[in-house]
């Protein structure tokens, strides 16, 4: 029996679960590290993201019922640049001790919005609530609407990852493409404050998608 560092009621947890608590512990020594690969306090980029979290919020008003409340959460710190597999396993940290709290603040559902899905399986495995995220979802549904599907993302490293995720999903053999803007996370959400750019950029990649890669249906990392 150990309680979690969290708050709450103790909880049984295993040696693996110790050892990621022992690993965010010790990441607070590493701020050489953290600075060199994209590392940076949320909060500074947290502005460019405020368009995001506009239409965010308008895409929740637009979908959920008139007596759901929802919660828009920002990591208070994390990697801006989570293609390396340090970054990704900090950044999936910070997103379940997130779906923690919200499990004990009494929420009754997560989203994690992030196309990457961090720390899906790990947050489903300590809390008794539903969580979702944005790529098994979304390629969930465009199963159910065709044989075959494109990943339309950011930035070239991303594409490993998200191939990799779609293979731990059963889906692989559903994957037609993965094709991406070359934008970063920041400058993606930077470009909100005017997202025409953003539109004609993915617009142009799916018309592109479904000349030459011959998919049946498409997934926008950033639209979903």
């Amino acid at each position: 029996m150990a309680s979690w560092p969290y708050g709450g009621r103790p909880i049984i947890i295993s040696r693996w679960e110790r050892e990621l608590v022992r690993l965010e512990l010790n990441s607070i020594l590493m701020g050489v590290m953290y600075e060199n690969m994209g590392g940076r306090p949320y909060t500074r980029i947290q502005k460019k993201g405020e368009f995001l979290y506009d239409a965010l919020r308008k895409n929740l008003k637009a979908v959920a019922r008139q007596d759901t409340d929802t919660e828009l959460h920002w990591p208070k710190v994390g990697y801006s640049d989570p293609t390396y597999a340090w970054t990704r396993s900090y950044n999936a940290i910070e997103g379940v001790k997130s779906v923690y709290q919200a499990w004990k603040k009494g929420y009754d559902a997560f989203v994690i919005s992030c196309m990457m899905d961090p720390g899906l399986t790990e947050a489903r495995s300590i809390v008794e609530i539903p969580v979702a995220a944005g790529l098994e979802s979304a390629a969930m549904v465009a199963c159910l609407l065709g044989n075959k599907f494109s990943i339309i993302g950011l930035h070239a490293p991303s594409k490993p990852i998200y191939a990799a995720r779609v293979e731990n999903y059963g889906l692989g053999g559903r994957l037609a493409s993965i094709r991406c803007t070359g934008l970063t996370s920041v400058e993606a959400m930077a470009l909100y404050a005017r997202p025409e750019k953003l539109i004609d950029t993915f617009s142009d990649l799916s018309k592109r998608a479904i000349r030459e890669d011959v998919p049946r249906q498409l997934l926008s990392a950033a639209l979903q």
